[in-house]
């Protein structure tokens, strides 16, 4: 716990300083602004947790997964929380209404579930980077019986919250262009490693079960 608390001091820090900065420098901060910048903080909060849990912090394994994890950080971290936190996106904000910014909030909490249930099912055998850890099987149980990555489904969810919650057309689609990116980019080379480790059974369950969306109309092979 107390490595945990350590590595959540910056975070814990940054999103005060996010609010805080709001009401003083920019002169205002809606609960749409508040609520992102309280999901942007628990993301880092199960990331942490968990990477502590299991004594590994994630590494991009090459350069393209570098820049894309790196796209993805902004987009979801600093982009934003600079909207919050000052006026310099001001040129390209518009409004929205106060329902599109509680349903939002509805998918982020939706989306950190999931995001906290995809890290509690895949335990030991999560990675940031493309790669087969020690001794590891094909996880087919708990959410991932449902969906066969349940992990990006949980960050499309926060994304779009993103853009639900911040009324500006930089900070409030950054999270999605980017990580859209690196799901594009990266899913894939992912199910390519899967695929040549675990051959037949993967392939089974590629069959059964579908990427991002568990309804039955989403069930087919990749």
């Amino acid at each position: 716990m107390t490595t945990v608390l350590k590595r959540l001091i910056v975070p814990v820090l940054i999103s005060i300083a996010a609010l805080i900065s709001a009401i003083q420098i920019k002169g205002s901060l809606s609960w749409g602004a508040a609520v992102f910048v309280v999901t942007f903080f628990l993301v880092i909060v199960i990331r942490t947790v968990f990477e502590v849990r299991i004594g590994r912090v994630g590494k991009a394994s090459d350069i393209l997964e570098r820049v894309l994890l790196v796209g993805v950080f902004l987009g979801m971290g600093p982009i934003p929380l600079l909207f919050v936190a000052t006026p310099v996106f001001a040129f390209a904000d518009y409004a929205l209404p106060a329902a599109i910014h509680m349903i939002a909030a509805i998918v982020g909490a939706v989306g950190l579930a999931l995001f906290y249930r995809s890290h509690v099912d895949l335990d030991r055998q999560w990675s940031v980077s493309l790669a087969i850890q020690e001794g590891h099987t094909l996880v087919d149980t708990g959410v991932y019986r449902l969906m066969r990555h349940p992990m990006y489904s949980a960050l499309f969810l926060i994304v779009i919250a993103q853009a639900g919650l911040l009324s500006n057309w930089l900070a409030g689609f950054a999270g999605l262009a980017t990580f859209g990116a690196l799901y594009l980019l990266r899913v894939g080379r992912e199910e390519a490693l899967m695929a040549s480790n675990f051959g037949a059974a993967w392939q089974a369950y590629a069959k059964r079960t579908p990427r991002l969306i568990p309804l039955s109309w989403g069930r087919r092979a990749p």
